[in-house]
This record gives structure tokens, C-alpha cells and sequence, in this order.
């Protein structure tokens, strides 16, 4: 998703936060990487110590979402001009709302699973975890 808002926006301001954008989303597959490993080597993740490297994976994938969400709106906005038809102008509209729509959808899904895993007791096991898209 960064590339695409380069490929539409190339300026200093989208550059930084795409930058932000992958350092969060390496954090975030190392976090994943992590849980795997503790998963294979222990069998099962139990316990508060391997909730950490969850909750860095989940705030990670919200935060991307969200960043991305308002980059992406922020950079649809700004192409809008006086001098554009209507049609166009119409389409940009319809895909801002397709993009803050998605970007709530998918944020949404991990601030729920991360309630769900706030919610959880020291002996149940992490089932809930969702796959990164990153």
C-alpha cells in the first residue's frame, strides 16, 4: 500500500510516512516471527510473558491501518482541483470513502482482537491472533 501512495504522491511528507509505515510493519512481522517461534519451540503460548510480542503485533497492525487510511484520504483530497469534471470528481470521492472504509474495518478488527486478548485469562491459550497482511 505504500507504493501506492508514492506512486500518487511522491513528496517529502509521504515519503517519511511511508518510511514509518514499513519500520512499523517490520516491527510488526518480527513480533509475528516471534510468537511462531515461542509456538513451535513451547508447544502453545501460555502466560502473560507471551502476550507482549501480541500486543506489539496488533497495535502495529492498527496503527498501519490507520496511517495508511488518513495518507491515503490526505493524498485523494489533495488531487481533487476546481477545474476537474464531475465524474472525477465523483470517482476520487467514492474511492476516499472505499479507503477510510476499509482502513476502519480492518483497524477495527484488530482493536477487537486486542480486547479479546486484554480479556483473556493467564491459562488460555492465544487462539485469536489474526494473520498480519502486512
Amino acid at each position: 500500500m505504500s507504493r501506492r501512495i508514492i506512486v500518487l504522491k511522491r513528496t517529502t511528507l509521504t515519503l517519511c510516512i511511508c518510511i514509518v509505515i514499513a519500520l512499523i510493519t517490520v516491527v510488526q512481522c518480527s513480533c509475528s516471527f516471534v510468537v511462531t517461534v515461542q509456538w513451535g519451540v513451547l508447544g502453545a503460548v501460555r502466560g502473560a510473558e507471551h502476550k507482549t510480542p501480541v500486543i506489539v503485533w496488533l497495535v502495529g497492525s492498527t496503527a498501519c491501518d490507520i496511517a495508511i487510511a488518513l495518507t491515503m484520504t490526505y493524498v485523494l483530497h489533495t488531487a481533487k482541483t476546481a477545474h476537474m469534471f464531475m465524474r472525477t470528481q465523483n470517482l476520487i470521492d467514492k474511492l476516499i470513502f472505499q479507503v477510510v472504509q476499509s482502513g476502519a474495518i480492518t483497524a477495527g478488527g484488530a482493536v477487537v482482537d486486542m480486547g479479546c486478548l486484554a480479556g483473556q485469562t493467564v491459562r488460555v491459550p492465544i487462539f485469536q491472533c489474526a494473520p498480519s497482511k502486512s
